[in-house]
């Protein structure tokens, strides 16, 4: 009878196991948490911002449709 009023105490290898997971799991959220809080930093150069000059090159066209073929 006296077995079942003692209370087993949990061991001390299974305490530090569950706390070390807890800490992991929450460090791991914090830091993937901060890694999507974080604005990225995106540098374009002068290239790209600079307008786009569209020729069109009627030759080619017209050798284009004057394939044979078409």
């Amino acid at each position: 009878m006296s077995e079942f009023l003692m209370k087993n105490k949990t061991p001390f290898l299974v305490k530090f196991a569950i706390l070390t997971t807890i800490t992991v799991i929450v460090s791991v959220f914090l830091q993937i948490m901060t890694t999507l809080r974080k604005t990225p930093d995106i540098e374009i150069s002068p290239e790209t911002i600079q307008s786009f000059e569209f020729n069109i090159d009627e030759q080619f066209i017209v050798d284009y449709q004057n394939r044979p073929g078409l």
